[in-house]
Formats: structure tokens, sequence, C-alpha cells
């Protein structure tokens, strides 16, 4: 026996290593989350359980045993048989090693998934193997199936629209060349296409145009530069250029095009611009004769303004001497005859002057010239004002004239008050003309308020003959009226209604129209007014005198009886109606309590107000006293005193009836008229608590005109305000450097410094940011007051000065630090002198003698000062203008044209007021023809009225006679004027002081007038004239050796 010996140490060695590797190898498998199957060539060995989950497997028994293709769809998504694709990759994984590949598998459940498979070979313990690791990547496939499908539609869109620019390039292309508008596309200026049109416009050839600069059609190298720059400009921040250019054609012929451009591509303005050009040669020439046909009919309208306005003035001078002349006859005449004629002439007149002052507002709203006030008045002064006018002429034709004002509206307004009344005065003319029987109604209600302002809206029905809608159209146009009947029936001019609606329009309102033909008409307008900044009461004290009184008010008229118990009511009192007497005398004897006032009125049907009165005592018996009564009548007191007997009635009450007038007679009626406060004008309109309130106050009035230096001192001086005068705004600054006022009365237009620039730089001085500044000035509109309160000022009196409105006013803003002694109490007496011998060469140069007297307070005295320095003033004017129109310094010439217009309306000359504001606003304008026909304009009413100012001269008070003279105290007039002398020489403002020191030393003597000339020369800062003055005065004094 042989034996055959093997070391199989290492065999042992290798196969214990290879199982033990096999089971690593096993527990990896089974414990990945990684899908994995070992398979042989024919069938799945084993499979792990994320296997197991992927196909929706149990157990492990479930698969084993399946051929792959098994668990596949038949045929793959690429269309290969599942069976020869698996076989394949398993043939070559046992060749090379392995393969990695996709494709589809179904779950148990049948569900097809995406899987990708890396599929390796692997040699066991006892055979060969495949790995296969598996990765489910059906949302991947899915994904990039959903992508190929989105890029698949998305080139098919663009494929869509790229056929679609195609064919809409052909579309633009085919509009650009048939377009009637001449279409280029131009880039640095050079033009890259363009259209047939274009061509055609220019006068070229498209291959002429295209590739050439666009220079060449522009009539000037200026003009292409210009249009370069703007177009690059404007088209770069991306607007769009649009202007008509002016173009010349190839063969020279100049045309006009509107040219439109934007750039093709705002964010590369480097890709050029679209230009479109439409040629707008016609259209331009028919603007061009649009436009001279224009300025021809604005010129014609403009000289037919100004030959109205010049007309008027014309007309109005002869007018004034026709009206004075026939007033003086009215006072001188005692026949019959020759008063009937005079009265005739004196209303004839009244009437043209009432045309005459249309025609004039007319042309001025035309041309723009007419401006509103903005000063403070009483809204019963405007009513009173109507009820003088209308309300004869409503009792002629028989009419009811009422007034029914609402008891919210303010009484104490601020605005234009004679612009107010000039349409209400119109609306009411035209009521009472067109209305034959019946009533005519003037209401006033508040539409709208705040602390500062008040809409106020103005209605005035009546019942007259009415008007159809067209009528109605053509109501507010100029020279026209309802039908041309009514022009013959009715006469009148046809601007009333024109001026209204454009005066309405101007105080910020509109007028409305209501109207039935045969019933009537309504016309209502509001406008907007400033609130006083007091509303004083209509009644004084409490008002318990009128508490639980009844009043009975008997009328026949429905509309009087409701207004009349509306302002009752207002009052707090009871009111109740009855429409006849009968029903009056009924009412009262059934009564259980007599009313405390009964208002009977006049004339009713069946029985009058008379006999109500005297049947009421036998109607009460002894049953109890008849009550206070008032006579409601349209007739005047004395008629119906004469009538009825004197003592019948307690109080007689004027138609139509106002809140204030009917709370004056219920309180006269009852005892108690003192708590009434009374209507006064001039001096005696002053408040008496505001002229308390100003007692011993130190005013500082800064005033460059003498005449307004001469109005106001007379003023405040006679209601003991003592007052210091600067005559500009420097020598007003050092004025409060050297005293301490109390107030400032500020001119606003003044040389030097004028009020607005003397305002401002007071109030940086802390001293003075408290002081009141109240302004002075002859512009009264809105916005004049803006500026003035925008300078700083306080508040602002209009000019002319209306004593009442500026007591009023300085009342108001001024607290004298102290009160200084004063003799007086109230204003000192007025001098009754009359003013001249001669009023008719006054009138006849335009001068308006009440209203200049108004202005001066109804002071004669003062007027003839004013009127006196007026003359002075004013004899200078046209040197001192004539000066500023050399030195060719408009604010000189516009200031010196202001203060003629304020000096001049304050004594009353309107003409010359009207002239000068004419001048002021040319020299304003700047413009010089303008200027030149304003001033020949003012030339001949100035020197009529100098002329006729110089009767004056012999009465002027500061003309003594010689036979009265005294010597003044030669040594202190010596060393004033040796003093005066380098004020004068240095424009040193002391120096005014000093002269009135010399005039006052020299008042009753005969070097008086050679004093007054040196203090007329400083006020218009003449200093040759004050130095010639001066000489005179010094030659006129004794030396020392004649003294000796």
């Amino acid at each position: 026996m042989s034996l055959i010996w093997r070391d199989i140490t290492e065999v042992e060695r290798r196969d214990r290593e290879l199982q033990e590797s096999e089971q690593r190898f096993r527990s990896l498998f089974y414990d990945t989350r990684q899908p994995m199957m070992l398979l042989s060539k024919e069938h799945i060995i084993d499979a792990n359980l994320a296997a197991l989950a992927m196909f929706g497997a149990e157990s492990r028994d479930a698969l084993c045993g399946f051929e792959p293709w098994e668990l596949s769809p038949e045929v793959q998504p690429d269309g290969e048989q599942t069976k020869v694709m698996q076989r394949r990759y398993a043939a070559k994984t046992l060749q090379e090693g392995g393969v990695e590949f996709e494709c589809q598998h179904r779950r148990l459940n049948g569900e097809l998934f995406h899987c990708r498979v890396l599929l390796t070979r692997l040699s066991l313990v006892n055979d060969l193997v495949m790995h296969a690791a598996m990765t489910d990547i059906t949302r991947e496939v899915e994904e990039k199936a959903e992508l190929v499908t989105y890029r698949n539609e998305l080139e098919a869109r663009v494929e869509e629209r790229s056929r679609e620019l195609e064919e809409a390039n052909r579309q633009q292309l085919a509009l650009i060349d048939t377009a009637p508008l001449g279409i280029a596309l131009i880039r640095d200026r050079i033009v890259v296409r363009c259209n047939a049109r274009l061509a055609e416009l220019f006068g070229y050839s498209e291959d002429e145009i295209v590739g050439n600069s666009t220079e060449h059609w522009y009539l000037t190298h200026e003009a292409f530069e210009h249009y370069g720059d703007v177009i690059h400009e404007r088209t770069g921040r991306g607007e769009v250029f649009q202007e008509e250019v002016h173009y010349r054609a190839k063969d020279g012929t100049p045309f006009w095009c509107l040219v439109t451009t934007r750039l093709l591509n705002p964010a590369r303005a480097e890709e050029g611009l679209v230009a479109l050009f439409d040629d707008v040669s016609a259209e331009h020439a028919a603007a061009e004769d649009l436009r001279e046909a224009r300025e021809e009919a604005e010129r014609a309208n403009r000289a037919k303004s100004e030959f109205l306005a010049n007309m008027s003035h014309e007309i109005r001078t002869p007018m004034n001497a026709i009206m004075g002349m026939s007033y003086l006859g009215l006072q001188a005449a005692t026949d019959a005859t020759e008063r009937s004629y005079f009265e005739r002439t004196y209303q004839a007149a009244e009437a043209l002057l009432g045309i005459l002052n249309d025609i004039l507002d007319f042309s001025k709203i035309e041309s723009g010239k007419l401006s509103l006030e903005w000063a403070p008045f009483q809204l019963e002064d405007v009513i009173q004002g109507l009820i003088n006018v209308i309300v004869f002429r409503a009792e002629e034709k028989g009419l009811e004239f009422l007034i029914d004002v609402a008891p919210e509206v303010p009484h104490r307004l601020i605005g234009d008050s004679l612009r107010l009344q000039q349409v209400l005065m119109n609306l009411l003319n035209n009521a009472v003309k067109f209305t034959e029987s019946g009533e005519v109604v003037l209401r006033i209600r508040v539409d709208q308020e705040d602390p500062e302002q008040a809409v106020l809206v103005f209605e005035v029905e009546d019942t007259g003959i009415g008007m159809t809608e067209e009528q109605q159209q053509r109501l507010f146009q100029a020279f026209s009226q309802a039908d041309a009947s009514t022009t013959r029936r009715y006469g009148g001019t046809g601007l009333g209604l024109a001026i209204s609606a454009r005066l309405a329009e101007m105080m910020g309102g509109q007028f409305e129209v209501s109207s039935t033909p045969g019933e009537g008409s309504s016309f209502r307008f509001s406008c907007t007014l400033g609130k006083g900044a007091v509303q004083r009461p209509l009644l004084r004290g409490s008002g318990a005198e009128l508490e639980d009184v009844e009043v009975l008010v008997v009328d026949d008229n429905d509309t009087a009886r409701e207004v009349l118990c509306g302002m009752l009511s207002s009052f707090g009192l009871r009111a109740r109606a009855v429409a006849d007497g009968r029903a009056a005398l009924d009412d009262l004897a059934q009564a259980e309590e007599l009313p405390g006032v009964l208002i009977l009125d006049w004339f009713m049907p069946d029985m009058d107000g008379i006999e109500v009165a005297r049947r009421l005592p036998d109607i009460l018996g002894d049953r109890a006293d008849v009550p206070p009564m008032i006579m409601l009548t349209a007739h005047g007191r004395d008629r119906a005193e004469a009538v009825a007997g004197e003592g019948l009635f307690h109080a007689v009450l004027s138609k139509p009836v106002t809140p204030s007038t009917l709370l004056e007679a219920i309180m006269a009626a009852r005892g108690f008229d003192q708590q009434l406060p009374k209507r006064h004008t001039n001096w005696a309109e002053v408040a008496a608590a505001d002229l308390a309130a100003l007692q011993g106050a130190h005013l500082l009035l800064v005033e460059d005109d003498p005449v307004n230096q001469e109005l106001t001192t007379a003023f405040l001086d006679r209601a003991s305000v003592s007052v210091d005068v600067a005559n500009n705004g420097k020598e007003a600054l050092e004025c409060l450097h050297r005293a301490r006022y109390d107030g400032v009365l500020m001119d606003c237009q003044m040389p030097v410094m004028d009020g607005f620039e003397a305002t401002r730089q007071l109030r940086r001085n802390p001293a003075w940011q408290k002081l009141p500044v109240l302004a002075l000035t002859a512009n009264a509109m809105a916005s004049d007051r803006d500026a003035v309160l925008a300078a700083g000022m306080n508040d602002h009196i209009p000019k002319p000065l209306r004593i009442g409105e500026l007591f009023a006013t300085l009342a108001r803003w001024v607290s004298p630090a102290s009160r200084r002694a004063s003799a007086r109490e109230g204003p000192a007496p007025i001098a009754a002198s009359a003013v001249t011998d001669d009023p008719a060469a006054l009138a006849s140069a335009g001068v308006d003698l009440a209203a200049g007297r108004a202005t001066a307070g109804g002071d004669e005295e003062l007027y003839r000062k004013v009127l006196a320095r007026f003359c002075d003033s004013a004899a200078a004017f046209e040197a001192r203008f004539a000066a500023a129109v050399a030195a060719a310094d408009g604010n000189v010439m516009e200031r010196e044209a202001h203060t003629l217009k304020g000096a001049a309306r304050s004594i009353g000359a309107e003409a010359v007021g009207d002239a000068a504001e004419t001048l002021e606003a040319a020299c304003a304008e700047g413009n010089v023809s303008t200027v030149k026909e304003a001033l020949s304009a003012l030339q001949p009413p100035l020197r009529q009225l100098l002329a006729a100012l110089e009767g004056l001269a012999p009465n002027r008070p500061d003309q003594p006679s010689p036979e009265t003279s005294v010597a003044p105290d030669t040594a202190e007039l010596v060393t004033i004027l040796a003093a005066l002398r380098p004020l004068l020489e240095e424009g040193d403002v002391a120096s005014q002081a000093e002269a009135a020191r010399v005039e006052a030393l020299c008042e009753g003597t005969a070097l008086a007038p050679a004093a007054s000339r040196l203090t007329a020369a400083i006020a218009s800062y003449d200093s040759d004239e004050a130095l010639a003055a001066l000489e005179v005065l010094a030659a006129a004094l004794p030396t020392d050796h004649d003294r000796a």
C-alpha cells in the first residue's frame, strides 16, 4: 500500500476565506437599502428586502425562480423584445464582467416602472452568478419625457411665431409703402430706410434719401443742429418728440411737417429711431390766416373797448357839468316850471350817466382792467342803497318790494360792496322794469361759511313777464336783450346782465336763471365774501325787553307775511299773521291775551290798516288797552301820518322792511328805542368804542403823498391820536429806532424803500415783531391783500380812506401803551365853510364833491386843505414823470402813476384816478407806446382839474394876508435854518421835523409862503427846491447889523 500525502492547508485556508467573504457579501446584500438581486444565467436566485419592496413581493420565494424578462413588459419602450435584451446583457456581463443599462419592469401588481440596472459578474463558492443593483428612475424618466415634450412644443411655437413675424413684417412693409405719412428709420441722422411717401414729400427718389444725412432737408445748418439736439434730448428721456418743423424740398420749396419721432428700442438708442412726417402746410397756412384774423379782431375789439372807455370819459366830463349846473339850478329855482325843467334835465343826465357807466364797466371787463376791492362793509348799507333807488320805482308801478335776509347772514362783510350793489341794482331794476303787477323780492341766504369767509346766495324774484328757454339762452350776451320787442318796449342797452354775470364770476360765483313766460323770473347768483372781525348785534344789551313778546302781522301779501314772521322769529319773538283787516279784528276780539305789538299794512283790500287801527279801541272796549301799533307802508312816514293822524301809530315802518328797521320800529313802539345803535355817516359812523380804544395812541404814518398825509393826520388828530410822518420805508425804520409807536400805517408803493420791504425788515427785529403794521393801499383786490399779509403786515385799509373803516381797523389792532391826556371827548368839531365859490368848475373838471367831502369826513376845511395839497403835488406830476421816462426808470414811473391815482380818488376826481390807473398798468406792462397813449389820455383831465383847483389858491389856509402878518422869532428861526442846511444837503430825514418847526414859526407872517414851499419841497424829496426855499427865507431875515 502506498500512501500519498498532500498538504491541503493552503487550500483549506482559501476555502475558508472564500466562505467568509461570501458570508460578508450576503450580509451586505441583505442589509443594504439598495435593491439587489442575484441571478444565474436563467433565473433569479435571490433578492434583498429592498428589491422585494421595489417589485411589491412579500418574500423571496415570490421572486426567486422567475426569469428577469418575466418581471418586465414583453417589449421595452424602445421597441426591443425584453427577453432578447436581458439575455444580451447577461451574456455580455458574463463575458466582460459587467454592464449598466436602463429598462422597464413590472411590479407584481402590474404597475410599470423604469429602472437603472448595474449588472456585474460575481464568483461564489460553487458557481458563477450575476449581481444586479437596481435604482427606480421612473420620476427621472418621466421628467425627461416632459422636457422632451416641452421642447418639442416650444420648437413648434417658435416655428409658428417665426411664420407669423414673417407675415407681419410683410404686412408692415406693405403698410409703410402705402401709408399717407412719410416714414423713415434714422440712425445717427442717416436715413436707413424710408417709404415712397417720404420720397414724394421731399421730391427725392428713395435711393437719394437712403444712406444720406437729413441735413439737406432743413432750411439752415443752425436748424439742423437745433433739432438734432432737441430730438436727442427728448427721445433720450424716453419721450416722443412731436413738433411742426419747417423743411425744404429738393427744388427749394419750403413746407411744414408735423414730425413725430421715438426710439426703436429705448434700451438701445444706437439702434436708431423711427420718424413720421405729416405734411401740414395747408393747415399751417390756414392757422396763420386764422391767427392774423384773430389778431385783427382783437385789435378791433381793443380799439372798440378803448374807444368806448375814452368816449365815456370824454362824455362824463360835460355830463358832470350838466349834472352840477342842473343841481345848482334846482337849488336856486323858485318857479315850478323852472324846477320841472331842471329836474328833468338832472334825471336825464343821471340816466345817461348810468349808460356811460355800463359802457365803461363793460370795456374794462373786456380789456381785463376791472379789478375788485377787498374792503370791509356793512350789508345793511348795501341794502339801504338798493332801497333808496328801487322803492320809488316799485311804488310808481304799484309793486310790492320785499327783502328777505336769513338770520344767519353776517352783516359785517369784506369784499367789493360797490360791485355787489351794482349787480343787485341791475337785477332789481330789471325785475321792476319787466313786472307790471305783483311783487319783487330780494332774498339773501348763506350757502357755506367758515370763520374767515361766507358764500352768500342772492336771489331776485319777480312776478313779471317771464321768459322762454330760447330767450334765457341770450340773456348774458352783451348788447342784447330777450328779443327786439323787449328793447323797443322797455329800453336798455343790453349790457347790464352781461356785466352782472362777469362781476359775479369775478366774485367767485355764477348766475342761475329760472323763468316761466307770463309768471315771472328768478335770478340767483353766489359770491364769496370775507367776514368782518366783529359781528356786532343789532340790539345792544341782553334783549330781555323782547322776551315772550308776541307780534301780530296783518298784511294781504303772502310773501310779506312770510318774510316778516321769519325776521320776528329770528329776534326771538313769537309771530303770527292774518291776511286782512277783518280777520285781524276778529282775531283780536277773540284773543284771551293781546299781542305785544301789532303791525298793520296800510293798503289792504276791503279794510286797510288805518281803518283797523281806528276800530280797534271799540272792539276791545274796556277789556284791555290797545297794543302798540306799527304802520307798514311803502309811501313814507309823513304821508302815512298825514292820512292816519298824529299819534294813531306808535311807529311807522317803511317798505321794504330790513331786520334793523323792523327791530327799530318794534323797540320804538315798546319805548326801548334808546337800546338801538344809531346809524350815521362820516365821523358819526365811527363807533364810540373804536374812538375810545384809540385815545392817546401814538402812530407812525409812512406815506409819500402829501394829500394822503394831510388827510390821515387830520383824521387821527381829531381822534386824539398823535402821528409822526415818514415819507418812505427807510425813514420809517429810522423813526422806529428813535421813538416808540403803538402801530404803523404803511403805504405800499413809495420811493427809496416801499412798504413791503420796510415791513420785512422791521419784522426781523424782535422788538417789532408784534408791532401792528396796517397797509394803506389803493389796490384792494384779494391778491393785494394776500401780498400785504405775506410781507408781514397785520391787515390793510383801502384807499380812498373811509373814516369808519380806518378807525374800526385801527381799533382792532392798536392798543395804546399809555393814555395821553385829552381835553375833548370824541372828534373835534367840523368846520362848515364852503370848499369853493365855484363848485360847477370842479364838477366840470370831473370832481365828485360829495365823494371828496366823504373822504374828508365831512370836514370842509380839511377838504379845502386836501385840494390845495393835491394841486401843489399834482402840478409837478408831468415833470416828475418825464424825468422818470428820461431815466428809463419803470419803477418810478409806475409809482408816480400809482400815487397820482390814490391822491385823485381821495379828492373825488375819479376821471383822473381812472386815467392814472390805466397809466400805472401801462408802466407795469413796460410797453412804451402804451405808456405814451395812457399819458396822453391822462393829461387833458389832469390839466383841466389843476386849472379848476387854481381857484382855491386865494383861499388856501396856508396863505396869510400881508395885513395880518407879524414878525417871526428871528433868532430862533436863524438857528433852525442854520441847522437845517446840512440836513438838506445830506438828505437826512430829520430835515422834515426841522422844516415843520420853521413852518410853525412863520405861520401868520409874510414868510409863511416860503416856509410852506420849504416843507412841500422836502415832502416831495426835491432837495434843490428845498435849498432854494431856504435861501429865500434866509435872505428875508434881518442881518446882525440890521438887528443891531
